[in-house]
Parts: structure tokens; sequence; C-alpha cells
């Protein structure tokens, strides 16, 4: 029974790495109860949902529930999809979750949200320098998270109570070491659990109302990905010297305040970078890099394997249409019977694909 409780000493410790998961329906990858101990690394998950087909509470690049002790590694996942503003999460951690580390991950052109933590209450859950660019992250009814040495550009932190069957509210979280930029931690509740020290906060992103050790500055970092067919690009601009000196404590069980441990149950500390770099032992840097320099920077984070752009499908669908310039005009019968109406719901269901999102169009029957 897939379902069903699973006996942790016969099931999971799955390994799934160096896959190319394209134009998925529902969820890149998904487990329930059967999914602990498992290593999710090195995977490219992209355009989930990309027919706009699946709404209701389960679309993800990566959706677990009931998991215990997975690592979610070095994956790089983009352009999930919502339908009618439903899911379309890039990594969904649903429902009663123990001791997940999420880590060096990319997420880019998440429509939903791009780390969501749902209603686990059994961690702690590190989630620990990944890169994330645009709308939000969430944390519903979830306990005993460290946020820590990520980078969010233009990405806000959302926080829920859910008050339907056992969901406890949130509590007991710790912000430390992360570089927001453009939104920041603003809108978080007032809880006497949470601790958020020791952040940057860039580009008219601004702290909680409790933090007291962090730095705010206006400075952009004008942080963009640049995706081809070799890999992911991150270029930044990284403060210069009075910004660059100012550093943090660093993210281990003293510091933060309650026992990290790993997926084999070794105590954790993060103390090395997105690269594996170890970061400075007493005041590590702000953020997923441990010595960034001043200025400008260009870093590859997520390389693509050889043979990438031939394993994908070639995208020919828009053939020599113009979109800035030609009209698509849909011509059906003016006495409709069965195959005009498959003809109406075949060019509905192209027009909302997103690669279809600028088209101009008119239809008429006659």
């Amino acid at each position: 029974n897939p379902s069903g409780e699973a006996d942790v000493t016969l099931s999971g410790r799955h390994i799934v790495r160096h896959n190319i998961l394209h134009k998925c329906g529902q969820a890149g990858i998904a487990g329930q109860r059967w999914n602990s101990y498992s290593h999710i690394h090195d995977n490219i998950i992209e355009q989930i949902n990309y027919r706009n087909e699946f709404g209701g509470y389960e679309t993800a690049g990566i959706k677990f529930h009931h998991a215990t002790g997975s690592l979610i590694e070095h994956n790089f996942i983009h352009d999930v999809s919502s339908t009618e503003g439903f899911s379309g999460h890039g990594i969904w951690i649903d429902f009663k979750n123990r001791d997940i580390r999420i880590t060096r991950n990319v997420l880019y052109r998440v429509s939903g949200i791009s780390i969501y933590m749902e209603a686990n209450w059994g961690g702690p859950f590190s989630i620990d320098n990944n890169i994330i660019f645009g709308n939000l992250n969430k944390s519903s009814s979830s306990r005993d998270e460290v946020w820590a040495h990520n980078l969010m550009v233009d990405t806000r932190m959302e926080w829920e109570d859910q008050t339907f069957g056992d969901r406890p509210p949130v509590d007991n979280a710790r912000w430390l070491n992360n570089v927001f930029a453009g939104q920041g931690l603003e809108a978080a509740p007032k809880r006497n659990t949470f601790v958020m020290n020791d952040n940057l906060f860039l580009a008219g992103a601004q702290p909680s109302w409790q933090d007291q050790d962090s730095l705010v500055s206006q400075f952009d970092p004008i942080a963009k990905l640049s995706v081809d067919d070799s890999g992911v690009t991150l270029i930044y601009q990284w403060p210069t010297a009075k910004l660059s000196e100012r550093k943090t404590q660093p993210a281990h069980s003293d510091h933060v305040g309650m026992p990290l441990e790993s997926m084999d149950g070794v105590q954790l500390n993060i103390l090395q970078d997105f690269f594996g770099q170890p970061f400075a032992e007493k005041q590590p840097m702000f953020g997923p890099f441990a010595d960034p320099a001043p200025g400008h920077n260009q870093v590859n984070v997520f390389s693509f394997p050889d043979n990438y752009s031939q394993m994908k499908p070639a995208n020919t669908m828009l053939g020599h249409f113009n979109i800035e310039k030609d009209l698509y005009l849909a011509n059906f019968d003016s006495k409709t019977d069965a195959d005009d109406i498959h003809s109406v719901a075949g060019v509905a269901t192209m027009l909302r694909d997103p690669r279809f999102a600028g088209v101009e169009f008119h239809a008429v029957a006659g």
C-alpha cells in the first residue's frame, strides 16, 4: 500500500541523480512514506505542468510527504507552472516530514512557491546554500526550520497558521546568514521562538521586527541567472569593502540553538558553502559563497551534460510565426459537429501553453 505506513528499516534509501525530467505533467519527483533516507541530487527538473493541466495540491518540481532523513541537494528546478493559482511549487515538503535537508539547489521561474514547508513539526529542517529567484518561499504550520546562507532575489517570505486538522502554528525557526535582495523578512509574525539575525538585506529588502544584528543597505546586486546549453551562470555584483568585511556567526548547532543532523544521523553543521568550500570558522560570509569578490562576479552554479540540448525535444512548434507581428486566425464551421468541437478544444489547449503566451489570436465561426 503506497499510502500506508512504511517500515523505515525496509523501505526508502533511494538515490535519484543525474536525471533530466523535462515536460512532466503533475510533478517531477514525488514520494510518500516510502521515500525516507533518500538522496535526490544533481537533477534537472524543468517545464513541470507545462500544459497547465493540473491544479489541486500535488503539482511541484519535487513533492514529498511523510519522509524522514532525506537530502535534496543541487538540483536545478525551473519553469514550474500553476493552474489558476493552485500549487505549481518548486520544492514542496508537505505533511509530517522529519529531518529533511534542502541544500545547494537553484530555483528559477517557479510560478507558485519556490520552497514550501507545510505541516512539518518533527525537525530540524535545514534549508541552506540555495539560490532562489523570484516569487516567494512559505512556511505553513511548520516548526524547527533553519534557513541559512541562502541567496534570495526578489523572493518574499510568507507564514501561515493552518487551522484544520491537528496542525500547529508556525514556531521555532531560525533565519541566519542569508542574503535578501528586493524583498526580505518584513512580514514575519511575532513569535518568541523565531531567531532572525546576521542576514544581509539589499536593494530595498527589509529585516523582521526582531532582527538585531543584520545589515541593511540600498546596494543593488543586480543579480540574474543566465541559462544556455552548457548550464546556469549566476551574475551579480557584491558590495565593496564596508559591507564585505561585515561577517556573521557560524551556523552550527551551538549557535543555531537546536540540534542539526544529517540524513545518516551525524551532527550537521553548515560550515561549507554552495561549492563545498569552507566558510570562515568564526565569521563566515553572508549568503552561499564563502569568499565573493567585491564588484562583478560570474559563477557557474549548475552544469548541464554535454548532450543536454540533444536530449530535449526540438522546440519547433512556433515555426516561422512571428509573435511580434503575426496574428493567429482560427476559423471554425458555422454549423458545428463533433470534429469542430474537438478543433476548438485543441486550439484552446494549445494557446494555454506558456510558449504561446504572447500570441495574438482571433477566432471566428462561419
